[in-house]
């Protein structure tokens, strides 16, 4: 078995392959917090090139979560399988050996 580095990753590859019976997840939500998750889906360089059609999937599949002050919300080094955006407070980023690098 061959170990794996940590650190950045070199490429990501995506497979556009889906499930004949998927079916993507509708979460309700108002108009206006579905209006602000449109607009940050679509500033964001990697999505930039995503239909309106494909934005709605991803805003109608975004659910809302809170967290409390200390709250750890996502720890380096471990696997990601959440996409966050933050609508209302403040979020601390810090980076191992380094610390505080934005807020």
């Amino acid at each position: 078995r061959r170990a794996m580095a940590r650190g950045p990753r070199a490429s990501i590859v995506c497979r556009n392959e889906v499930a004949d019976d998927f079916a993507a997840p509708v979460v309700s939500k108002p108009p206006r917090q579905r209006q602000f998750l449109h607009d940050v889906l679509s500033s964001i360089i990697f999505m930039k090139h995503l239909t309106r059609k494909e934005l709605d999937v991803l805003t109608d599949a975004m659910s809302e979560a809170s967290f409390r002050p200390g709250d750890v919300v996502v720890r380096q080094g471990d696997e990601g399988d959440m996409f966050y955006i933050v609508e209302e407070g403040v979020c601390e980023i810090t980076v191992a050996d380094v610390g505080k690098v934005m807020e």
